[in-house]
């Protein structure tokens, strides 16, 4: 589900428009949740707080990577950079010691990073560092939101309404983002594209739902791992559906990314 919502924002013609759309449908889907569950305990409301402000900044950071670079790219360094953080920091921040399997994931995450981050074509070349830059800035404030979820969300007593409640705070921060573009573009983008943007949200409503969810009930950072195998299918839709160049290099380094990300699941 997720690794097709991103394909969406790779292929949009204004990516700011579409992710003020998609997030508008987010907010009204998490209206439904909220009206539907029992409110989050008060004990989770900095939670919620934080986490839509990080969200703020991977929003951005996620136009500006799929601006500069190629969905199979980005996405693996974004969404392997995440869960390597997550494991790295969810010891003092979570209270989750890191087991030799995810110790073998953080290793194979970063080899696999590292040479997607560079390599093109079977070529190293210095102009992929600027996707590969917002990329893993992308991938700073997944880890960063990851592990406020994962506390808030446990703390919040009600998983439901805490995942509606972050997609109506996400959707009202979106306000702000309407001033960047005219009126016209966004009525324009709702009658033409209007079922685009609806799947869209109900792609990341339901992902990143399951996956707080899942927060509720079970260690951190093997989940979070274990969420990024998406990077094959982002792998897939990049060079089998946009058309997108990759190579031997890339097919190698994505794989290499996604064995990491599920050796991190591994808590032996």
């Amino acid at each position: 589900m997720h690794a097709g919502w991103n394909a969406l924002m790779k292929v949009a013609t204004d990516r700011v428009v579409a992710m003020v759309l998609v997030n508008a449908m987010c907010a009204a889907l998490g209206l439904i949740l909220i009206l539907m569950t029992d409110a989050p305990h008060r004990d989770s409301w900095p939670y919620l707080a934080a986490t839509a402000a990080v969200h703020q900044f991977y929003f951005v950071f996620l136009v500006m990577a799929y601006q500069a670079g190629d969905l199979s790219h980005v996405y693996p360094i974004a969404r392997g950079s995440g869960p390597l953080l997550v494991a790295l920091l969810s010891g003092p921040l979570v209270g989750e010691s890191l087991a030799t399997g995810q110790a073998v994931g953080v290793v194979l995450t970063s080899l696999g990073i590292a040479s997607l981050a560079l390599a093109q074509r079977g070529v190293v070349r210095v102009q992929n560092l600027s996707p590969a830059l917002w990329a893993l800035a992308v991938g700073l404030t997944i880890a960063m939101y990851t592990i406020i979820d994962a506390r808030g969300v446990r703390a919040s007593h009600s998983p439901l309404g805490y995942v509606g409640w972050l997609f109506v705070l996400n959707g009202l921060c979106f306000v702000f983002w309407i001033g960047a573009r005219p009126p016209s573009l966004f009525a324009a983008a709702v009658r033409q594209t209007w079922r685009q943007w609806m799947g869209g949200g109900l792609l990341t409503t339901g992902s990143y739902g399951i996956t707080l969810w899942c927060y509720s009930i079970g260690a951190v950072a093997p989940i979070a791992a274990l969420r990024e195998t998406s990077v094959i299918f982002a792998a897939f839709i990049g060079s089998r559906l946009l058309g997108e160049s990759f190579g031997a290099r890339r097919v190698f380094a994505a794989a290499i990314v996604a064995a990491g990300v599920i050796a991190m699941s591994i808590r032996t």
